[in-house]
C-alpha cells in the first residue's frame, strides 16, 4: 500500500459547502498523486463570507493511508453550520464517516478533566441520551423507543449515531471481527507503544470517558455510542481498550458519557431496504396484479394468482380494534411509525391474526395451504428466491419474484421483560403467520432472510409479531 505525505504549511482553504454540510475544498496540487490525503482543518477556525467559507489550515504532516475498501476524500470536509467547526471525513467501503470525534456543546456533554483544551483534540463526551438528542428525563432511566436508522441526535443535519448494525458494517468492512483495534486506532496519542495503524482513516483516538458520578477514566481507551438502547438503563456502545486487540461490543449505562462519531445519511437505495422507498415501487412491473378492496376501512390491495390460489400481493394493514376486538394490543407498525404501515402493512401476534383480520372471503392460510404454495414454486429450497421482491433485501439479498408475490422485508416485532417492545430484521428477513397452531405457545408460519433462497415452513413463537398475508377463500 503506498503513502502519500501532503504538507501545507498554512493554507489557506476555500469550500464551497452544499446543503447536506459536505464542503469541497480548493487545496493546493499534491506533489505526488489525487490520492494523497492530509487533514484540511486542525485549528477548526472558520470564517463565512456569502457563499464561501473560508477555512484555516495549520501546518500539518498527518497522513490518511487508503486502501482498497476505503477512500480518503481529500477534496471533502464537513462544516457543522451550528457551530462552524470542521471535520475531516473519510469513505469506508460505502459508508462515509466522520474521521474526529464530535465536539458540538450541547447539555449532558463533558471535555476530559473538564478541559476544553481536551475537547479541541478528542471531542467532547455524550451521555446515551445526549447523543441521541434527547434529555436525561426523557431517556437516561427509560426505553425511548427510538427508530433504530438514521436518529441524528447530536449529529449534523445530513448525518446520523451509526446503527448497531452499521457499525456491524464498519467493523466487517475494515477487518475480521473482532480482531480491528490496531486497524483504526490512530497512529499518534495511545500510550504504552499501543498506537494503531490507522489503515482506514479512521483514527480513533484515546478519548477515554465519564462516569456516572462525575469522573473521568480510561484515557488509553475510547468508546462510541450507538443508536440502538438495551434495556431502560443501558445502550450499544463499541470499545477499544488498551491492550485488548478486540473491538469491545456490549452494552454499557446510559448516564455513561463516550465519544460519538457521525454517519453520513445515505441517498434511498431501491436496491436496497428503506421505509422511504413506496410499496408500489416493489411490486414486479411484469405481472399482472389483479385488486381487491376492503369494505371495512377502504384499503386496496393488489392480488395474485398462483397456481390454483388468489393469494394478496401485499401484507395487511388492517387495525380497527373497535370492530375486531382481538386486535387491540396485538398490532403494530415498526418502530410505531404508521408511514411504515403503509410500506409493508402491520406486525401481528399470532392471537390476533386469528380473529378474522382478513377481509371478507379472504382468509388467513393454513399450514397446508403454504405448503401447496411452496409446492407450487418448485419447493422449499427455492421457493424463497421466487417469493422475495426484486428489490428491497440488504445485502444482495433480492429475489425474482417470478409470480408477483412481492415478499418484503418487514422485519419483526417482540417483547421481553425489561426490554420491552423491539423491533428488528427490517431489511433483512420476514415472517409470515398460518393459522395452524403448533402448541399452546408457537404456530407455524413461513420465513424469509436476505442470506438464503429456503423458505422455511417453521414453528414460531406466538408472540413474535409477524405479517400477515390473506389467501382467497376456495369458490
Amino acid at each position: 500500500m503506498k503513502r502519500f505525505i501532503v504538507s501545507f504549511g498554512l493554507a489557506i482553504l476555500f469550500a464551497a459547502c452544499s446543503g447536506d454540510n459536505v464542503c469541497s475544498v480548493d487545496k493546493p496540487e499534491a506533489s505526488d498523486s489525487s490520492s494523497s490525503v492530509a487533514p484540511v482543518s486542525s485549528s477548526k477556525t472558520v470564517k463565512s463570507s456569502s457563499s464561501n467559507d473560508v477555512v484555516k489550515s495549520s501546518s500539518s504532516n498527518d497522513v490518511v493511508e487508503s486502501s482498497s475498501s476505503a477512500e480518503a476524500l481529500p477534496d471533502t470536509v464537513l462544516i457543522d453550520e451550528r457551530d462552524g467547526q470542521t471535520y475531516r471525513i473519510v469513505k469506508i467501503g460505502d459508508q462515509i464517516w466522520m474521521a474526529e470525534n464530535l465536539n458540538y456543546e450541547t447539555e449532558s456533554s463533558f471535555c476530559y478533566n473538564d478541559s476544553t483544551e481536551y475537547c479541541e483534540t478528542y471531542g467532547r463526551l455524550y451521555t446515551w441520551a445526549a447523543a441521541v438528542g434527547k434529555s436525561e428525563k426523557e431517556c437516561g432511566s427509560s426505553l425511548c423507543g427510538l427508530p433504530r436508522r438514521n436518529v441524528q441526535g447530536v449529529c449534523p443535519s445530513g448525518w446520523h449515531l451509526p446503527s448497531h448494525e452499521e457499525m456491524d458494517d464498519f467493523v466487517y468492512t475494515v477487518g475480521t471481527y473482532p480482531l480491528v483495534t490496531a486497524i483504526i486506532k490512530s497512529r499518534t496519542g495511545w500510550d504504552d507503544g499501543s498506537n494503531g495503524t490507522d489503515d482506514y482513516g479512521f483514527s480513533a483516538l484515546p478519548a477515554g470517558y465519564r462516569n456516572i458520578v462525575g469522573g473521568y477514566a480510561g484515557k488509553n481507551s475510547a468508546y462510541f455510542w450507538m443508536a440502538e438502547e438495551d434495556r431502560q438503563e443501558t445502550a450499544y456502545k463499541m470499545g477499544l481498550i488498551d491492550g485488548d486487540p478486540t473491538a469491545n461490543w456490549g452494552t454499557e449505562k446510559k448516564r455513561l458519557a463516550f465519544s460519538v462519531r457521525c454517519l453520513k445519511d445515505k441517498e434511498p437505495n431501491l436496491k436496497d431496504w428503506s421505509w422511504d422507498v413506496p410499496k408500489d415501487v416493489r411490486l414486479n412491473p411484469d405481472v399482472a396484479y389483479d385488486s381487491v378492496k376492503d369494505s371495512r376501512d377502504g384499503r386496496v390491495y393488489k392480488t395474485v394468482k398462483i397456481g390454483g390460489q388468489v393469494w394478496m400481493a401485499e401484507n395487511l394493514n388492517y387495525a380497527d380494534s373497535v370492530a375486531t376486538p382481538g386486535l387491540k394490543g396485538g398490532s403494530w407498525c415498526i418502530d410505531n411509525d404508521t408511514a411504515n404501515c403503509n410500506v409493508a402493512g402491520r406486525l401481528y401476534y399470532w392471537e390476533a391474526a386469528v380473529q378474522g383480520v382478513c377481509l371478507d372471503g379472504w382468509h388467513l392460510p393454513t399450514k397446508e395451504e403454504w405448503s401447496a404454495l411452496i409446492d407450487t414454486l418448485g419447493g422449499a429450497v427455492s421457493a424463497g428466491k421466487r417469493l422475495k421482491s426484486i428489490t428491497g433485501w440488504d445485502k444482495n439479498g433480492n429475489g425474482v419474484d417470478d409470480f408477483g408475490f412481492s415478499a418484503l422485508p418487514a422485519g419483526k416485532a417482540s417483547s421481553a421483560p425489561f426490554y420491552g417492545l423491539s423491533f428488528s430484521d427490517d431489511g433483512v428477513g420476514t415472517l409470515f403467520w398460518s393459522s395452524t397452531e403448533g402448541d399452546d405457545v408457537g404456530a407455524y408460519g413461513v420465513s424469509l432472510w436476505n442470506y438464503s433462497d429456503v423458505a422455511d415452513l417453521d414453528y414460531f413463537f406466538k408472540d413474535l409479531g409477524s405479517s400477515v398475508r390473506c389467501v382467497k377463500d376456495s369458490e
